[in-house]
């Protein structure tokens, strides 16, 4: 499994060219040819693709690297590139929805509930 950190990052340059690659062929349709929301869609589609074909390029594949790998792999490299293809916006959205912590932490810890254990005092002098 490859190091979070360096896929996180993987996939939002992934994300920041899929945007790009849709800007510029949002730029090559010539303006009054489509309807301002056609060519947004037309825009989500070209940023979606070029998130799939990039991921697929670079075999990225997030889920697998979360512990979620799929069989065959193609399916966590396309829904990889389905993330990607929304963009930096959505990707930093989806990130930070992902649970929090390290290892030995339980659910109640990433809910923010309590797991019933008494607070620890805080030792770096700072207090609560």
């Amino acid at each position: 499994m490859a190091d979070l950190a360096t896929s996180l990052t993987r996939l939002f340059v992934l994300a920041y060219m899929s945007q790009t690659v849709s800007r510029i062929g949002e730029r090559l349709i010539p303006q009054g040819v489509l309807s301002r929301r056609a060519r947004q869609i037309l825009a989500e589609w070209i940023s979606t693709l070029a998130g799939v074909g990039l991921t697929f390029a670079a075999d990225a594949d997030i889920l697998a690297d979360l512990g979620l790998p799929f069989q065959p792999q193609v399916i966590g490299v396309l829904l990889t590139g389905l993330i990607v293809g929304q963009g930096g916006r959505f990707l930093t959205n989806w990130v930070a929805g992902l649970p929090k912590g390290g290892r030995g932490t339980d659910a109640a810890q990433h809910s923010g509930q309590n797991s019933g254990a008494p607070s620890q005092p805080r030792s770096d002098g700072e207090g609560n």
